[in-house]
């Protein structure tokens, strides 16, 4: 993998440029250890896993979906937990998840619930864009199958799909079935690496490749009329990580997730970015993203 030694540099804000939206939906919760959130130095091999681990390193995090709306439609980014959960969690996640973690769905917080509730069918939608293919982001895909497009990076799909993913082990099912389009990313300049992809061509909703947790994961840069909003996905699990640099315990190549931590970094030192967002940060709260 070749990486590049500074964080990309953001476009600066313009007047008349297009402008976004963005909601935060907390499409229900994740009982995980500590060190899935932030790496730990232990004598453990696996700790993130909660293996064997004291039930006083659970925590329960929210599981986040957003609501990105653009002048040409609305956008839903990940898909929060399915409802299966509610009546068949073991059954969903499966034996594996299941034993790492525990998810939990209430009523009325599952995406098409939610977006009920907005007037909005998964077929209203301009499509939905899944940052990784871990199952807290992709347990709900059966949820808006109707969706007119359900975006994933070639890279993420590559992965997930592969003969021997572990991905495609642990939670293959939760996507049988699911027509996916794929995208590349260009040489964009913007990005720990230099690559994203442009959604809607206008530079509102940039998906930034930003690899290290996942091979394929992508954090969302969202143009608003306040400033830049960074949707992190799980380059970052909370805002701690912003003070004392932690990467999360589960990655796929260190090296690469501490690039992608300090573009974050850069991101959100910069005077017009007004919210950096990590998928289950406790602190993030539900509505409508603002500078407030």
């Amino acid at each position: 993998m070749e990486m590049t030694t500074e964080a990309a540099a953001v476009p600066s804000i313009e007047p008349e440029q297009t402008t976004v939206t963005v909601d935060v939906l907390h499409t229900g919760a994740v009982a995980i250890d500590r060190a899935l959130a932030y790496e730990e130095q232990t004598w453990h091999p696996a700790p993130e896993t909660g293996w064997f681990r004291s039930d006083s390193n659970r925590v329960w995090v929210p599981v986040s979906a957003y609501l990105i709306s653009h002048p040409e439609g609305p956008v839903l980014v990940d898909t929060g937990w399915h409802t299966d959960v509610r009546t068949d969690e073991r059954g969903h996640l499966g034996r594996v998840l299941s034993s790492m973690f525990d998810a939990r769905l209430p009523d009325g917080a599952a995406v098409t619930e939610q977006l009920a509730d907005r007037g909005l069918t998964p077929a209203d939608l301009a499509s939905v864009v899944i940052t990784h293919m871990h199952s807290d982001h992709v347990s709900g895909l059966d949820l808006v199958r109707d969706a007119p497009e359900i975006l994933v990076s070639e890279r993420a799909l590559a992965d997930a799909t592969g003969r021997f993913s572990q991905n495609r082990f642990l939670a293959g099912n939760m996507w049988d079935g699911i027509e996916f389009s794929p995208f590349g990313f260009e040489e964009s300049g913007l990005g720990p690496f230099g690559r994203s992809h442009d959604l809607f061509g206008d530079g509102a909703v940039q998906l930034v490749w930003t690899p290290g947790h996942d091979e394929g994961q992508i954090a969302i840069l969202a143009r608003t009329v306040e400033g830049w909003v960074l949707l992190t996905s799980d380059v970052i699990y909370g805002r701690q990580s912003l003070q004392d640099g932690s990467i999360p315990g589960l990655t796929t190549d260190r090296e690469a997730a501490r690039t992608s931590l300090e573009w974050v970094r850069s991101v959100a030192d910069r005077s017009d970015c007004v919210a950096v967002l990590p998928n289950h940060d406790p602190n993030v709260q539900p509505g409508r993203v603002t500078s407030q």
